[in-house]
């Protein structure tokens, strides 16, 4: 028996909180704290993109093989085909993704210079693809309840110079 249509969104509305949830706690500086945070909303992102490829039709283990199964890329390709319009970043993220930030490896340490997208934006296309796919749904008659609040996630502030010598006088403990 397949899963529902609402049963993908709702299970992708859970991941796609998770990351938020984890991308806006504290954390310790450096290390690999971003990456489990990055692979939920990765994940988030496949299971909206299968949410609404199922309600058009496309049975659960077809989803699960080539050419759909991780890739991005194509299920993005099909969601489009299929009629839903996504905006060019989630386009950019999906491709992305196929060619240097694989979503099954952000599982996996890979230490070294890498090219990646920064998890708030994977939070943004997530979010435009949650609303998509919401509306979608809707507009078949299937009624949704209104998910958890998610938290406000942030784009990293890029250190000033003004910053930096605050936070140098602070560590010399000229602050104190």
């Amino acid at each position: 028996m397949s899963e529902k249509p609402l049963a993908w969104f709702n299970l992708a509305h859970a991941y796609l909180h998770d990351a938020a949830v984890l991308k806006a706690a504290p954390r310790p500086s450096g290390g690999f704290y971003e990456e489990p945070v990055r692979f939920l909303y990765f994940h988030s992102i496949e299971l909206f993109l299968k949410a609404y490829l199922r309600l058009q039709g496309i049975e659960e283990n077809e989803l699960g093989r080539p050419p759909y199964s991780h890739s991005l890329t194509n299920l993005a390709d099909e969601v489009e085909r299929r009629g839903l319009v996504i905006a060019q970043r989630v386009g950019l993220v999906c491709d992305a993704a196929r060619g240097f930030d694989k979503p099954t490896e952000a599982r996996y340490i890979k230490t070294g210079p890498k090219p990646h997208v920064p998890a708030h934006k994977l939070h943004e296309v997530a979010r435009e693809l949650q609303s998509r796919v919401e509306e979608a749904l809707r507009a078949k008659g299937i009624v949704l309840r209104r998910p958890p609040r998610l938290p406000v996630v942030h784009p990293p502030r890029p250190l000033t110079i003004a910053k930096a010598a605050k936070l140098l006088a602070r560590r010399d403990g000229k602050f104190r």
